[in-house]
């Protein structure tokens, strides 16, 4: 999990918020939650995909990035390309 610094939504305070990433059924899900310590204001969300660019840069900074090898890329790489177009729905 990592969390970031924001605004909740209600009181406008710098709050932090808690960040989750997972692959369930090969499907990148993400969600971000808050419980704000001065109004009490609590929000979850749950999305599918890529999460907005804000977001994935915090994950990299604390997660770091990983890195993918392909043995004998003359002869993987167009199966390699579709593992990842499909993996990644593009």
């Amino acid at each position: 999990m990592v969390v970031m610094k924001y605004f909740c939504d209600r009181c406008n305070k710098i709050i932090h918020i808690n960040i989750q990433q997972t692959v369930i059924n090969q499907r990148l899900r993400w969600s971000t939650s808050y419980s704000c310590p001065f109004c009490s204001t609590a929000i979850e969300s749950d999305e599918t995909g890529f999460p907005p660019n804000n977001i994935r840069q915090v994950i990299l900074a604390e997660e770091g990035e990983y890195q993918l090898l392909i043995k004998q890329p003359e002869l993987n790489k167009v199966k390699a390309v579709k593992v990842l177009r499909d993996a990644l729905e593009i």
